[in-house]
């Protein structure tokens, strides 16, 4: 071989720590770089995702809690017409017994 390239072999077995120690921070960095760019990427999507549900989901709340307040007066109407009920059977049975003594 020649002369220069036993020199350059020589300084690559010197240094091959050097150089493989920053090919590797090269190539860490480009793909820190690009996994990093992917989870960006995927947080920004679910960022903008959230944004579009966001006023959806108050409106379902909304609804959610008007089904429920809807729901307790349809009870309670439920429980006054039971009594209601009531009332005009006890008034009927006392109008016939008022009947039926004249």
């Amino acid at each position: 071989m020649s002369e220069a390239a036993n020199d350059f072999l020589q300084l690559l077995r010197d240094h091959i720590a050097e150089v493989l120690s920053a090919g590797g921070v090269m190539g860490g960095g480009m793909i820190g770089f690009f996994a990093g760019r992917k989870k960006n990427e995927a947080e920004a999507a679910k960022a903008e995702a959230e944004a579009i549900i966001a006023p959806f989901r108050v409106l379902i709340d909304g609804y959610e809690a008007q089904a429920r307040a809807d729901g307790a007066r349809i009870e309670d109407l439920m429980r006054e017409v039971m009594a209601l009920r009531e009332e005009v059977k006890a008034l009927r049975q006392a109008l016939d017994a008022r009947t039926r003594e004249r």
